[in-house]
């Protein structure tokens, strides 16, 4: 999300909404008249004629004056942004005259472009812009079909300029759509059809996957969340997935479900989505765990990897057997990890509950819980880094403020 530091916070109000006077009023049948009303008010021209420019500072007039009149900045609004509100349908367009069926996932791809995971109709949508041809141009506010999947997509990401990558979970894969040229797919780019597994059996061509939902892509690569296989997978730009726990293989047990430590032998319940920040760190809504938890490099390098490895494994080998401990030990005592290098990407839950236990509380960070939270997005600006939340369970959108550098 392209938010700007020196944007001030009723610019917000209407860039987040993603939209302008002129939508909000003429999008919707019957209230052109509405729009007209507005204009005149301010001293504007009559709506037809009028440049876009003037309605939207007639507007933002307006919409001041309400805030100021309920003693709010009105820092967050909810507006329609895409979709003719209580028609579902299937149609482009226009966008706030466009319908939808089902819209489950929005990707943002640049300023004023994004991609519509729109689920009843097996479609990724785009909007802003126009990929008829063989380079992208811009069609701000048009929303436009891409071709039509063989499953029902419930996530969408962008892994390039003209690329996006679709979670088909109902068969297990995922679908490549390449946007240019008026649009083609690849379904199975990604998965085994209808595995629903987690490992690799004789004959398999590929790393199965079990459902795939939420899907990123950002500096340190595109990540899928599994919550069937209770894992992230990282996506390669042939379609291999790669556990990002790695390969590692000790005689132990799995340490408890929503184990922190270092992400080679750390646990997750159900990551439902994730989400990749600016420095290549990953933020995940864990459902089972009922907690939002960071994935990031906490050295920066392997120097000091040894002595905070040492460190949690003593704090944990109550959990093992004394065998399983002292292969632990062992390996901790060699000066190079060697496949243990994961050791310097830790997770650590930023919120919620560390045990998964499911409530409701806002406040600090580590304070916080959470009931199934199952969808994840990040907005960085102002030296600040904003974690957005579904927070199913609560049937709220929660809210997450961190220093840039997060925790």
């Amino acid at each position: 999300s392209d938010w700007s530091s020196d944007v001030c916070s009723s610019d917000l109000t209407y860039e987040a909404g993603g939209t302008t006077g002129l939508e909000i009023l003429q999008g919707i049948e019957g209230l052109e008249g509405v729009a007209g009303t507005v204009l005149g008010f301010f001293g504007g021209k009559n709506v037809v004629k009028a440049p876009r420019e003037e309605l939207l500072k007639a507007i933002r007039a307006g919409l001041d004056k309400i805030c100021e009149a309920a003693h709010s900045q009105c820092d967050y609004m909810a507006l329609p942004w895409a979709g003719l509100i209580g028609a579902p349908g299937d149609s482009g367009g226009f966008r706030l005259g466009a319908h939808l069926f089902l819209p489950t996932d929005v990707a943002v791809v640049g300023k004023g472009k994004f991609l519509i995971a729109d689920t009843g109709n097996s479609l990724i949508k785009t909007v802003g812009i126009d990929f008829s041809g063989s380079e992208p141009k811009d069609a701000p506010y048009q929303v436009a079909d891409t071709h039509r999947l063989e499953q029902y997509p419930l996530a969408v990401a962008s892994t390039a300029a003209d690329v996006a990558v679709a979670a088909t979970a109902t068969d297990s894969t995922l679908a490549k759509v390449t946007l240019r040229d008026g649009s083609s797919v690849l379904t199975g780019f990604a998965g085994v059809r209808h595995a629903y597994r987690c490992k690799r059996q004789d004959g398999d061509v590929r790393q199965p996957l079990g459902v795939p939902m939420g899907i990123a892509s950002g500096k340190s690569g595109t990540f899928v969340a599994d919550p069937y296989c209770s894992t992230i997978w990282k996506l390669d730009a042939n379609g291999e997935a790669e556990d990002i726990r790695g390969k590692l293989k000790l005689p132990y047990n799995p340490l408890p479900a929503c184990s922190d430590g270092p992400l080679a032998l750390a646990t997750f319940g159900a990551p439902m989505d994730v989400a990749v920040a600016a420095d290549g760190s990953l933020w995940v809504a864990d459902t089972i765990c009922n907690s939002i938890r960071v994935i990031k490099d906490r050295f920066g390098g392997p120097d000091g990897v040894a002595a905070a490895f040492g460190k949690w494994a003593a704090g944990v080998t109550g959990w093992f057997k004394p065998d399983q401990a002292a292969a632990l030990t062992a390996l901790v005592g060699k000066a190079d990890l060697g496949s243990l290098d994961a050791a310097r990407w830790w997770v650590t839950t930023v919120a919620g509950s560390p045990d998964g236990k499911a409530g409701f509380r806002d406040g600090p960070a580590g304070q916080t819980l959470f009931n199934a939270p199952v969808s994840i997005a990040l907005a960085e600006g102002d030296g600040k880094t904003y974690v957005f939340v579904s927070d199913v369970g609560n049937k709220r959108i929660r809210r997450l403020e961190l220093p840039a550098h997060g925790p």
